[in-house]
């Protein structure tokens, strides 16, 4: 069966219409997903994953895992093409068919191998081919309908067998819709209701992070100490590495401290050096961060000055409210 493709060399992920899915009879896998928008805003979605086997020219088959989505852009516009292949040679006409109409699937960057490349640039318009065939792109002044297009391309699916292994397919892992809904449409639903009268009173959303936070404590008898489990509301996993502006903010607290005197940064040290000696702080060894293939986030610290106290007249804080990214460590904790 045909279907119209698009592709989006700037996009990491695949979609598929869920209308197209349904109609080749493709069977997903659940899946929770996040998506970055323009301006860092992050959406979350509950959707399948489809794997797709697309047939090329030759005959070979390429297995696309796509997101399923209602829609993927606005339907594709018919255009007279009959003086396009009049700008390359050797392009017929019929080559250079655009298909119209809605676009059934978005194929990403993480397929690049399939993407189109340029076979040929005549000032704005260009040709393109892929293993499913030519398309074009751009404009041209002597083409009065201009082009303006994507790679929109017919392709043919390969029809499903049960060779296709759904369970190998890689999902990115988010906060669930369950979470979504505690988090966005009660806090909407509490508006003006609250837990406990009087001045001590907490909303609902207090009241559930206070419970997520009780739950992730445990005291050891032996130990005779307590453990705190980190009390996340979002998936650690969406953070992003900051390790660059971490070391940056680290040197402009160095530097400041040395501009302020000696004595404040020594002051400095001996908070550090005190933070290590009552086990509230560690350093890694190399085995550690070799071997962590965990979620990665760097808290900024700097100096507080307060020297009027004899005991503490330089305090350091941490800064987990510093965005980078549009993103908050303290949007992911309770």
């Amino acid at each position: 069966m045909p279907v119209i493709c698009t592709v989006d060399p700037g996009g990491d992920i695949s979609f598929i219409t869920n209308g197209m899915a349904k109609k080749l009879g493709l069977s997903g896998k659940h899946i929770n997903l996040s998506m970055i928008k323009v301006g860092n805003a992050v959406e979350y979605h509950t959707s399948n994953e489809y794997c797709v086997p697309l047939i090329d020219k030759s005959g070979k088959v390429w297995n696309v895992n796509a997101v399923g989505i209602n829609e993927i852009t606005a339907k594709s516009r018919s255009r007279q093409l009959s003086r396009v292949s009049e700008l390359f040679e050797g392009i017929s006409n019929l080559e250079l068919n655009r298909p119209h109409g809605e676009i059934d699937m978005l194929i990403g960057a993480n397929y690049c191998e399939i993407l189109p490349r340029v076979v040929e640039t005549n000032k704005g318009l260009q040709l393109l081919e892929n293993q499913f065939g030519l398309s074009i792109r751009g404009r041209h002044d002597e083409i009065t309908n201009q082009v303006n297009t994507s790679n929109h391309v017919f392709v043919r699916i390969h029809k499903l067998s049960s060779s296709v292994n759904l369970n190998e397919i890689n999902i990115e892992p988010t906060e669930n819709l369950k979470d979504q809904l505690d988090n966005n449409f009660f806090a909407i639903e509490e508006m003006g209701t609250r837990c406990c009268p009087g001045p001590n009173y907490v909303s609902l959303k207090e009241e559930k992070e206070m419970k997520l936070i009780e739950e992730g404590l445990t005291y050891d008898e032996k130990q005779k100490c307590w453990f705190v489990r980190y009390p996340w509301i979002r998936d650690p996993n969406h953070m992003k590495n900051n390790i660059k502006v971490a070391n940056a903010r680290l040197r402009t607290t160095e530097n400041r401290l040395r501009k302020l005197g000696n004595e404040y940064a020594v002051k400095y040290q001996k908070e550090i050096e005190d933070m290590v000696r009552r086990g509230v702080a560690r350093k890694l060894t190399s085995k550690e961060i070799q071997e962590y293939n965990g979620p990665i986030h760097y808290i900024h610290h700097h100096e507080v000055l307060k020297p009027e106290s004899s005991s503490t007249p330089v305090r350091i804080v941490f800064n987990s409210s510093a965005s980078y990214m549009g993103q908050r460590l303290n949007d992911f904790w309770a």
